[in-house]
C-alpha cells in the first residue's frame, strides 16, 4: 500500500531530510500520486460514510504534486504528509483484515 510505503520512507526523517533528499521527495510524491488517485476512485457515498479518512485532503495533496504549484509545493507536500499516520489508522479500521497490512 502506498500509504504504508510513504510512512516507512518517512520513518526517522524530518523536514530537513525531506527538503535535502530529492530521491526521498520523489518517492513520497509518487506515493502521494497513488494515494490521491485511489481516493478519487472511492465513491462519494462511501467517502461520506467514512468521513474519518481525509479523502479530499489526499486528493488535494495529489493535485499539488501532479500540477506542481512551484516552490511552495515542497512545503505543501511536507505539511500534507503529516495526515498519513491518522489516515492509515482510519483506513485500517474500515478495510477487511486481509488488506490491513499491505
Amino acid at each position: 500500500m502506498a500509504m504504508r510505503d510513504a510512512l516507512e520512507f518517512l520513518e526517522g526523517k524530518g523536514e530537513k531530510d525531506f527538503r535535502a533528499d530529492k530521491q526521498l521527495r520523489y518517492a513520497l510524491e509518487r506515493a502521494i500520486l497513488i494515494m490521491g488517485e485511489a481516493s478519487k476512485l472511492v465513491s462519494e457515498e462511501f467517502q461520506q460514510g467514512h468521513g474519518g479518512v481525509p479523502w479530499r485532503r489526499l486528493i488535494r495533496l495529489r493535485n499539488s504534486v501532479a500540477h506542481n504549484y512551484g516552490p511552495e509545493t515542497i512545503s505543501l507536500v511536507w505539511e500534507g504528509l503529516r495526515i498519513l499516520p491518522q489516515a492509515e489508522l482510519q483506513l485500517k479500521s474500515i478495510l477487511p483484515n486481509e488488506y490491513r497490512n499491505r
